[in-house]
């Protein structure tokens, strides 16, 4: 007993001087001149050695900070301030000393004599209006670290296990380089494949919209964005990583990616071979990719109907992954970007292809308590997928003169799918007697096609703020799988019964939609302007899927019940108004358009033609107010309908699962 109350106070002890470990500065930032404290000021403390940032905080609007619970030891104090030259000091604390430097001196730049040369520290951390910059080499990572673990260590930024990427509450949309898109619209091939040591500042801003920015007049729209901005010795060489890995079990993990820069003009090639877990798709690539079966929702900007993917008909998962199985994957890429003739021209080219295989099974025993009896039910599954995609796309962007450019934009896709399951289920009573068995095969192969493309016109005039642009949209996909359904049923009881299905199904899909709009802005004031819009939109869509019976070992048996053939054509007419105001710190608006839309729809099997009318509103409005630097507040109002989908309008039994 007396060894156990010694131990516990020695523990004590310890854990009280390790709380005690906590050293503190705290003072007031202040322009002794205008004597007057500042507020939002960047406070940072790093370690002297290697000028990690440790701590840092804003000053408060009476100017104050604290920066606490810093371990005892040699630190740089810096204080930044936009208007400001940096304050710079050394400072040393120990354990339980509170550190207070009363008033730190700041001086305006325009202050400073031209003949006088400040030479201090560049700040980890910059606040420049709505821009927060990092400087890279103030966080201290692994040697060939790579950007997305710079990223982790930077105050405000986090990142989850599949690369996504969230700060200041919002999900990062953009990772740019040196203010171009790199290897398309995905994140994680910027984050997790170019070497930290290349970057001299992290970016973190609200990108406006591109209207926005063409037409000056800002919307309210942003995007959360990072920028990564190189280093200059970066941008001129050769530079890249490999990175390879094996274990247990046949495990391996291997990378590698390579890049060469000149200038604005940048290449890249990537590769990845693995079967940890690692498919080589960023978070927001299944979206940018596609295929499947497809459901229709309003588009109001385009103001027609657009298409959406929602999986594979035969329930084997279509080849893609999502955290369950084990894959093996194949990816390689390449990318180029240039700009040329004083940045008049703009190019931007991506290939990508990607090979996964996954395996996944398992087992699930359940059991059923009723009032008087009780029942145990067994199923056991195993799957393999396989998919094949081929992705290229590009983008060409001229600046006809100062006042008017036009941009082109595409995307193909090629897509092969190959899934096969199996599944059986067997239901027990308490006393071991067979209520139920099923056994079901899936298998099935496909092959897509899909044709993305968009030429945007936009002009500027000489009164400002009025502007006018034309954007049309094509939109192509084509699909053939082919499938068998395989199960048999079998039921014991009184009345004992047996169920089998041998099926071959065949599912074919036609789908292009094809947009044009057109956007005027006119300035009504210097702070009002009035936005109108009209569109136009087609979609033709065709849908056939068969379903024939097995017999005498051919699939020649017609099922009408399972089997449909049909065409959908839409015609769509959308106009506009909005009406923008915008101050200094405050943006509004209101508006809204309305559309309609006609269905012609025909069942190719019963010669039978229904036509349905739509009118649809969309009201909107906005408000923005900028509080302060990096404090804004937005609330907006889309009013938005959704149509039938494809299925309800031409319904049909599905027997696959």
């Amino acid at each position: 007993m007396i060894k156990l109350t010694a131990s516990l106070l020695l523990a004590m002890c310890c854990s009280l001087a390790a709380l005690s470990q906590n050293a503190t500065i705290k003072g007031r930032i202040t322009d002794t001149a205008e004597k007057k404290n500042l507020t939002n000021s960047v406070v940072a403390v790093l370690r002297a050695g290697d000028s990690t940032l440790v701590k840092f905080a804003r000053s408060t609007k009476d100017g104050s900070f604290s920066l606490s619970k810093l371990p005892a030891g040699d630190y740089l104090f810096l204080v930044t301030h936009p208007t400001y030259a940096d304050y710079y000091s050394r400072v040393k604390v120990n354990d339980t000393s509170v550190l207070s430097l009363d008033e730190v001196p700041m001086i305006l730049r325009s202050q400073l004599l031209e003949q006088v040369v400040v030479s201090q520290k560049l700040g980890a951390i910059r606040i420049k209006k709505d821009t927060t910059e990092y400087i890279a080499d103030s966080f201290k990572v692994a040697a060939n670290a790579n950007v997305e673990e710079l990223l982790k260590r930077l105050p405000g930024i986090q990142v989850d296990v599949d690369g996504k990427i969230k700060t200041q509450g919002e999900d990062v949309q953009k990772v740019l380089v040196d203010g171009e898109e790199f290897f398309g619209d995905d994140p994680t091939m910027a984050t997790q494949n170019i070497r930290a040591d290349a970057v001299e500042k992290v970016q973190v801003f609200d990108k406006k919209s591109d209207q926005a920015t063409f037409t000056g007049i800002d919307d309210g729209q942003r995007t959360k964005t990072i920028n990564l901005k190189l280093k200059e010795d970066k941008k001129n060489g050769y530079f890249g990583k490999v990175k390879l890995g094996g274990g247990l079990k046949d495990k391996f993990d291997n990378q590698f990616m390579a890049n060469a820069f000149k200038g604005k003009r940048k290449f890249a090639v990537y590769g990845i071979m693995s079967n940890t877990g690692r498919t080589g798709l960023g978070w927001g690539e299944r979206n940018a990719y596609g295929g499947g079966e497809s459901n229709m929702v309003m588009d109001e900007d385009m103001g027609g109907i657009m298409f959406f993917s929602e999986g594979d008909d035969f329930g084997g998962g279509g080849g893609s992954y999502y955290g369950e199985g084990l894959p093996t994957s194949w990816s390689a890429g390449t990318h180029y970007s240039n700009k040329f003739d004083g940045d008049r021209h703009k190019i931007n080219f991506n290939y990508r292809f990607n090979k996964l295989n996954t395996i996944g099974g398992g087992s699930t025993i359940t059991e059923y308590l009723l009032k008087d009896s009780s029942y145990y039910r067994t199923e056991n599954g195993n799957q393999f997928n396989q998919r094949l995609r081929n992705n290229l796309s590009g983008s060409y962007e001229v600046q006809l003169d100062s006042s008017s450019s036009i941009k082109v934009t595409a995307n193909g896709t090629l897509t092969k799918n190959s899934s096969f399951s199996n599944n059986s289920l067997q239901t027990l009573t308490g006393k071991s007697l067979l209520v139920n068995q099923l056994q079901r095969n899936n298998s099935s192969e496909s092959e897509s096609q899909a044709l993305n493309t968009t030429m945007l016109y936009r002009k500027r005039f000489k009164k400002a703020g009025r502007t006018i642009s034309f954007n049309f949209d094509q939109r192509y996909n084509n699909s053939e799988s082919t499938g068998f359904l395989k199960s048999f049923n079998e039921e014991f009881g009184v009345v004992p019964r047996k169920d089998t299905t041998d099926q071959q199904k065949i599912n074919n899909s036609n789908r292009l939609s094809m947009n044009g709009k057109v956007s005027y802005t006119e300035p009504l004031s210097k702070a009002v302007t009035l936005e109108a819009n009209y569109s136009l939109g087609t979609n033709d869509n065709q849908s056939e899927r068969l379903s024939f019976d097995e017999s005498n070992g051919k699939y020649d048996v017609f099922v009408d019940s399972l089997s449909t053939h049909f065409k959908v054509n839409i015609l769509t007419n959308s106009g506009g108004l909005n009406l923008r105001v915008n101050k200094k710190l405050i943006n509004f608006s209101v508006g809204g358009n309305v559309s309609h839309s006609a269905f012609d729809q025909e069942d190719l099997f019963t010669d039978t033609t229904r036509k349905y009318e739509y009118l649809n509103l969309f009201p909107r409005a906005s408000f923005n107010w900028s509080i302060k630097p990096q404090t804004r507040l937005s609330i907006r109002y889309n009013g938005s309908t959704r149509q039938p989908t494809i299925d309800q309008l031409q319904p049909l039994k599905d027997n696959s699962d």
